[in-house]
Parts: structure tokens; C-alpha cells; sequence
């Protein structure tokens, strides 16, 4: 009985090892990327966007941010959105985003990064398994720096 204990003790701290090791190596990621993407130092840029989610608007748009701010947001035929421009992030505020859900520890997790700029090209998170529609999903693509 004490062996069927202490086994299941080490079992248990195993995985709790490795949840941590896993979440630490997440968010090792992420500081990677993000000191990637700032040592670019762009702050005007435009980019695609797409938010997959049980929310409003999940249009595919193009985003354009000057000295930092966001400038405009159209879809991708050119037109603007019906949505304010504070309902979308810079790719600053993308990354600051993705720090906050990591420290929720949430359910699932997976993002990629672009190697070369760091921004993330794809995410997928979801916070809670036991909350419906607070999951999404984030399509980022064509960072293009404006002069």
C-alpha cells in the first residue's frame, strides 16, 4: 500500500512538473518572439488580421499603424470596418494580450511564430474548458514596415 502511495505521489508531481516546465517554455517562447519583433523596431506597419471567435466582426482585415497607433482598419476589399478602431490591437498590444492569457494558465494553448519578425502567425487559446465561448483564435500574416 505505502509503494501504491508513493507512486502515485511521484506520478502526480510529475505532472505537475511537467505542466509548469510546459507553461515556462510557452512563455519563454513568447518573450522570444515579442524581443524579437521589438528589436525590428517598427512602429509604423500594416498587417493582416483575422479573429476567429464566438464574437462580432471576425472579417479578415488589414491594419495600419502609424508611430504606434492605430491609423485604419479596412476589410481586405479596402473598405473601412463597421467596428471602432480600438476594437483592434497593434501587434504590441497582440503581444501584451498573449502574456496576460498565458498567465491565466488556460486550457490549451498553441501559437507560432514568425522566425524572422517574431510576430505571432497563428494562435489558438482556450482560458477554460468549463467556459463556453471565451476561446479564440488569432491569423496574422503580410507584417509589410511603412516608411
Amino acid at each position: 500500500m505505502k509503494q501504491l502511495i508513493l507512486s502515485l505521489c511521484l506520478l502526480l508531481s510529475a505532472c505537475s512538473i511537467s505542466d509548469s516546465q510546459a507553461d515556462t517554455s510557452e512563455l519563454e517562447t513568447l518573450i522570444k518572439a515579442e524581443k524579437t519583433w521589438k528589436s525590428l523596431g517598427y512602429t509604423s506597419y500594416s498587417f493582416k488580421y483575422q479573429r476567429t471567435c464566438f464574437c462580432r466582426d471576425i472579417t479578415p482585415v488589414t491594419i495600419l499603424v502609424r508611430d504606434g497607433k492605430i491609423q485604419s482598419v479596412t476589410t481586405t476589399e479596402g473598405l473601412p470596418t463597421q467596428n471602432p478602431l480600438d476594437w483592434y490591437p497593434t501587434i504590441d498590444e497582440i503581444f501584451s494580450r498573449l502574456k496576460e492569457d498565458l498567465a491565466q494558465k488556460p486550457a490549451s494553448y498553441v501559437a507560432q511564430f514568425d522566425r524572422d519578425t517574431g510576430i505571432p502567425t497563428r494562435v489558438q487559446i482556450d482560458i477554460s474548458e468549463m467556459m463556453a465561448d471565451e476561446e479564440y483564435g488569432l491569423n496574422i500574416s503580410e507584417l509589410r514596415p511603412l516608411r
